[in-house]
C-alpha cells in the first residue's frame, strides 16, 4: 500500500498556491474577475505568520453581480 503526503503536510497546498501566482480573484458568472475595488488583502498562515496569498477584497459592487448572477442560474 502507497501512501500519499501527510494532511499535515503543506507541500501539496504550497505547490496549488504557486500555481495560482499565491493571488485570487472573485469567481463570478463562471469567471474570475478582479475587485471591482481593486484592493486585496493578504492571507496568512496563523502558525507561522508565513504569506500564503492576496485574496480579493469585496465591495458592494462584487456582491451585487454575484448575487445577480447566481439569480439569474437558478
Amino acid at each position: 500500500m502507497e501512501y500519499g503526503p501527510a494532511p499535515e503536510s503543506a507541500t501539496v497546498a504550497k505547490t496549488w498556491l504557486k500555481q495560482h501566482q499565491h493571488k485570487f480573484r472573485h469567481f463570478i458568472a463562471g469567471e474570475w474577475a478582479a475587485p471591482t475595488s481593486r484592493k486585496y488583502f493578504d492571507s496568512t498562515d496563523p502558525c507561522t505568520k508565513e504569506f500564503l496569498a492576496k485574496i480579493a477584497q469585496g465591495s458592494t459592487r462584487d456582491v451585487d453581480k454575484a448575487v445577480k448572477s447566481a439569480t439569474a442560474a437558478t
